[in-house]
């Protein structure tokens, strides 16, 4: 195996055809001939030495010295730098019509000859451009023509049985014309349609190539411009929470401190004022949440969601008490994630139960949870005023207000967004059933264990 790839090694680097790259039908061709080189010879050498015996034997001369002159410009053409690829390949058909010729003297017209004529052809055709497929023809007829007219010479000294009469020579002729003729034009043909194809073929490949290279191009401004707007919208949010936190509380003082000043329009103003800053800080917060929900990096560790819950409600109570609101939380578990990824989740689940709320009775919000073999439902279910159907499937969509008759919505459309993009993120899903008038129930599944290219891929449930 060793000798075998240095015998091929030693034919590639004397062919040069180590600095080529795929350029249509002549890259294809230049490989034919390198293999067609590589078990030729072993081939030839086969049938070299014992035809060089027979040929002793019977005293053919001309066929000897014939068979040597082949076997050394075969030599040359393997294994010699010089001449370069396409004057080797012109001499490798010279050969191969050259044994034709040799052939048909000293066997006759009928011999092998005839198929290595045949060989001529079809190698011309397979090797050489589609122009030389004339000549193909023009050198068998020549070569016919030629043995024809030597069985009148004395130089060729063909046998009085190989000589041939003219009716079954130009018989023979004519379907050698016929068949090289076939060759000489169907192969051409075939080659350069397929070269049409391998040209295509590359066009698209790098039209393909130069489209990957401005998808990811734009993928990684795309992720830029996220992890940008990410950040910004993070940064922002944060920073504002504070000043408003500051104007509720000057406005609140405002309030208890000139209460008897003011008259009833003013007090009207300060309350307007302060609802309003009431909905910035709650649209701040939405926002914060978006960003949270967007984030690439997580900080894994344990939660109680039993507390987290507790927090929750301590942080909304006013607001829930306004809406007359009776939280009622099953036993939930701790569990191994990110806290503000999962807190994102359960505030917006239960705020939205809370807003979607009947304004004139008594409502109600139950929070369960069920552990199944690979992964955890919550269940967030109110008897509120439920959603159309028809509506249930934009709820998921950012900034999508859902029009419910009678009822005016004060959060912008973040919250269940921001659900949908945190749970997708723990690589769980979320779904919701509701009837329109009786109530909604949210299901947040979470895969007990995540795949390993997640960015919390150890969450899992925490033994208590």
């Amino acid at each position: 195996m060793r000798f075998w790839n240095a015998y091929k090694k030693v034919i590639w680097n004397n062919l040069d055809l180590k600095d080529l790259t795929v350029q249509g039908l002549t890259f294809w061709q230049n490989q034919l001939f390198y293999i067609t080189l590589i078990y030729l010879i072993p081939f030839s050498l086969v049938v070299f030495f014992p035809g060089l015996y027979v040929a002793y034997l019977e005293e053919r001369w001309f066929l000897i010295g014939s068979d040597i002159f082949l076997m050394g410009v075969l030599g040359i053409i393997a294994f010699s730098p010089w001449p370069n690829v396409k004057v080797k390949k012109s001499l490798f058909i010279f050969l191969i019509y050259f044994l034709a010729t040799v052939l048909m003297i000293e066997l006759g017209l009928l011999g092998p000859g005839l198929m290595y004529l045949v060989g001529g052809a079809v190698f011309t055709a397979l090797l050489l451009p589609r122009s030389f497929w004339k000549l193909s023809i023009g050198v068998s007829l020549l070569v016919c023509l030629l043995y024809y007219l030597a069985q009148g010479m004395s130089w060729a000294s063909i046998p009085e049985d190989q000589k041939i009469a003219f009716i079954p020579f130009l018989a023979v002729i004519l379907n050698v014309f016929f068949v090289n003729a076939i060759i000489a034009i169907l192969l051409p043909l075939l080659l350069q349609k397929m070269e049409e194809n391998l040209l295509l073929q590359r066009n698209l490949m790098e039209q393909l190539e130069q489209s990957n290279k401005r998808l990811d191009s734009s993928l990684k401004k795309l992720e830029f411009y996220n992890l940008s707007m990410g950040q910004l919208v993070k940064v922002t949010s944060q920073e504002l929470q504070e000043p408003l936190r500051m104007i509720s509380a000057f406005l609140k003082r405002i309030k208890d401190k000139y209460y008897d000043r003011l008259d009833e329009k003013g007090l009207t103003f300060i309350d307007f004022a302060m609802k309003g800053e009431k909905d910035v800080r709650d649209i701040v917060m939405r926002l914060w949440e978006f960003s949270i929900a967007e984030k690439s990096e997580w900080k894994v560790e344990a939660i109680d969601l039993n507390q987290l819950v507790q927090e929750i409600i301590l942080t909304h109570k006013r607001e829930i008490e306004t809406y007359s609101v009776h939280i009622e939380v099953g036993s939930l578990p701790n569990l191994k994630t990110d806290k503000d990824m999962i807190t994102a989740i359960f505030t917006n689940l239960l705020m939205n139960a809370v807003q979607f709320s009947k304004p004139t009775e008594e409502n109600k919000i139950e929070i369960a949870f069920t552990e199944l073999k690979n992964e955890l439902v919550f269940e967030f279910g109110d008897n509120g005023i439920g959603i159309e159907k028809e509506q249930i499937d934009k709820i998921f969509l950012a900034y999508k207000r859902i029009p419910i008759q009678n009822y005016k919505r004060k959060r912008i459309g973040l919250g269940l967004p921001i659900v949908k993009r945190a749970v997708e993120a723990l690589q769980g899903e979320v779904w919701v059933e509701s009837v329109f008038g009786k109530g909604t129930t949210v299901f947040v599944s979470i895969p007990k264990h995540l795949r390993e290219d997640y960015p919390i891929a150890d969450m899992n449930l925490v033994e208590n």
